[in-house]
């Protein structure tokens, strides 16, 4: 029972739907003290006839022909009441906050998106494999792992060294609850050619934010014969095949949670409100093609030279910050000089593939670029004389500023995703630049 209004209208909910049922009960007919129990929370079974609603706000209503009341809630202490509660409150009464519209909504959205994900790979021949959930691995050293075992902590066997003796253990060994399936996964695929895992995973981060959880369920696959393309690729027709089977199939709790996004979002500032609805946001994911959320890099020559300066100036001038200033314009020179020539190496493949546009890519055009490359290289050789081993190490940074021309190029999510073009090349060169130099 959700309200029971007028000793007349009952409004009923099951928990498949956010919308009520609503009942109309001839009071005459039923037992006074009934009547008085059918508070919120309280579970009824009703039998009777379905008709044209003659009132507004539903389209039909069942006319009770009979009632009977299968549990009680005492309005004075069932703490979930027809009122807004705050995910606060909720939290403390978890065992109640299915019962709200906000959670109902929720987990009815996330059956669909749980139902979506294994049907698009099954369609697309993966097998699920269900990895352990103890194990003794730790994935790659994935994160920090909840331990697992039957040892008495109050009275812990030691080994000859006073450590603890783990083969007096469950499992003879140390075991821990899973951070990934990835290893057993990738076992699978090499069998079975594609498989996923979608299961509890647990991760012992002592961190208090939005973006960490002790336990989650994580989607995984494993893919034989394959290349980071085909992983991107992957991960973005999945990610909007889930999107597009919850937004035809789960319209009416999106409606609920996106209006209630914009209710909450009234007491906010409006820089700190999302731009568009919660639908219109995950219609555009839908419908993005992969050109719109990578878009061409370069829309002229200039651009394009533009912007390799600034790549390779701007790698250079991170090195620089190891090497001194007196060597920034020689690894700037060299560093356009590297990324000029590794760019002009993987063009043909670039422009075969049709994966980059650049109007002016004539034979006499890329010698223009070729040759002052070369005159650019030979001034940073002149300048430097021989080359330290720092230098080196920045010379080799030059190198990966082609490398990031290439992977832009391709449109590459880690750099070319953004509003701002220039903003985002330049804010993703730096921290290749920074990372580069660190692993070297």
């Amino acid at each position: 029972v959700r309200t029971f209004r007028n000793d007349r209208f009952l409004a009923l909910n099951d928990g498949s739907t956010g919308k009520n049922l609503q009942c109309v009960v001839d009071k005459d007919t039923l037992d006074a003290e009934v009547l008085r129990k059918l508070n919120t929370g309280a579970a009824v079974e009703v039998h009777g006839t379905l008709v044209e609603s003659q009132g507004g706000g539903q389209a039909t209503e069942l006319v009770v022909d009979a009632l009977l009341l299968l549990g009680e809630a005492d309005p004075e202490e069932f703490p979930i009441q027809m009122k807004r509660h705050s995910l606060d409150f909720l939290r403390e009464k978890a065992h109640l906050r299915f019962r709200t519209n906000t959670f109902g909504s929720v987990f009815r959205l996330r059956h669909l998106l749980q139902y979506a994900v294994h049907t698009f790979f099954h369609e697309r021949g993966f097998y699920q494999m269900h990895t352990p959930i103890i194990t003794g691995s730790d994935a790659e050293g994935a994160g920090e792992m909840f331990r697992v075992t039957t040892l008495d902590l109050e009275d812990l066997p030691r080994n000859e060294k006073g450590g603890i003796d783990e083969s007096k253990d469950f499992f003879g060994k140390e075991s821990n609850l899973t951070v990934s399936g990835q290893l057993e996964a990738e076992l699978g695929a090499m069998a079975l050619g594609q498989v996923y895992t979608f299961g509890p995973t647990f991760r012992a981060e002592n961190s208090n934010t939005s973006r960490h959880l002790a336990e989650f369920w994580m989607i995984e696959p494993e893919i034989a014969f394959a290349d980071l393309k085909d992983d991107m690729a992957l991960a973005e027709d999945c990610l909007k095949f889930v999107l597009g089977y919850v937004l035809s199939n789960g319209a009416e709790d999106l409606a609920f949670l996106e209006k209630r996004e914009l209710d909450a979002e009234k007491q906010l500032p409006q820089a700190e409100r999302h731009d568009a609805p919660l639908s219109e946001r995950l219609k555009a994911v839908v419908e993005a093609r992969r050109h719109d959320i990578y878009p061409d890099p370069f829309a002229t020559n200039a651009d394009f030279q533009a912007y390799i300066l600034a790549t390779s100036g701007c790698l250079m001038r991170v090195a620089a910050q190891a090497l001194g200033p007196a060597d920034d314009q020689v690894l700037a020179d060299f560093g356009y000089a590297a990324g000029v020539a590794n760019y002009l190496k993987a063009l043909p493949e670039l422009t075969e593939a049709g994966k980059t546009h650049i109007p002016d890519t004539s034979e006499d055009a890329v010698q223009l670029l070729a040759h002052e490359a070369l005159l650019k290289l030979r001034s940073a050789r002149k300048a430097r004389g021989k080359i330290s081993k720092k230098a080196g190490y920045a010379l080799l940074t030059g190198w990966q500023s082609g490398a990031v021309l290439a992977a832009y190029a391709r449109r590459s999510p880690a750099i070319a995703y953004g509003g701002d073009r220039r903003g985002v090349r330049l804010s993703g060169v730096r921290l290749l630049g920074r990372s580069l130099l660190q692993r070297w």
